[in-house]
């Protein structure tokens, strides 16, 4: 009896934990779960080809582009300010402090020009399926942390800027009502069985 009722309250609280991470496709959605961001803009990333760019919280690796005002970097982008960093290939952001949250506006030259759907995946989580770019965000959902974040897409080139990010812990919500519903009549089931057994 006491292993079922103890499957029984795993079961239940499993199902409404959903631990890890979560992703967001909207910044306003982003900012209202996470507190205390922090946005780096890219102000001063430098127009050239970069291999590492050292930020202040962060360097970011990987095979890079940096645009500067337009020049060297086809036209502006609707959701780029006059700096952002183009991609070439995945790319690995390695922050100094452990992270709750992290995002970022992205774009692709392939959808503005080519009208392809673009995809950017963070740590494994995929952003909707867009042609006019788009903010893109993940954080915990279990309170714990992470420190390194992988930008890889579906398309050559890929675009980001206005890099988001928090190291404040986000509360756990507390259980649903229903959650607490469906224990209290699973523990009713069970003596209901119990009691049957009895007799």
């Amino acid at each position: 009896m006491k292993k079922m009722f103890a499957c029984l309250f795993v079961c239940l609280f499993a199902s409404t934990a959903n631990a890890g991470l979560i992703a967001f496709n909207d910044r306003s959605t982003f900012e209202s779960y996470v507190s205390g961001i922090s946005v780096d803009n890219l102000t001063g990333i430098g127009q050239s080809s970069q291999s590492s760019a050292i930020r202040t919280d962060y360097t970011v690796n990987g095979s890079m582009y940096g645009c500067v005002n337009g020049t060297g970097c086809s036209d502006p982008y609707n959701n780029m300010d006059d700096t952002y960093m183009w991609t070439y290939s995945t790319v690995i952001f390695s922050f100094t402090d452990d992270l709750t949250a992290f995002g970022f506006d992205f774009n692709s030259y392939n959808s503005k020009h080519q009208n392809q759907n673009f995809t950017a995946t963070l740590n494994g989580l995929s952003s909707n399926s867009t042609n006019t770019g788009g903010f893109f965000g993940i954080a915990t959902d279990d309170g714990s942390a992470f420190n390194n974040i992988s930008f890889s897409k579906n398309l050559t080139y890929g675009l980001f800027d206005n890099v988001t990010y928090s190291s404040n812990k986000i509360e756990q919500p507390v259980p649903e009502p229903t959650s607490i519903a469906l224990l209290v009549l699973g523990i009713a089931g069970i003596r209901l069985i119990r009691k049957n057994k009895v007799l």
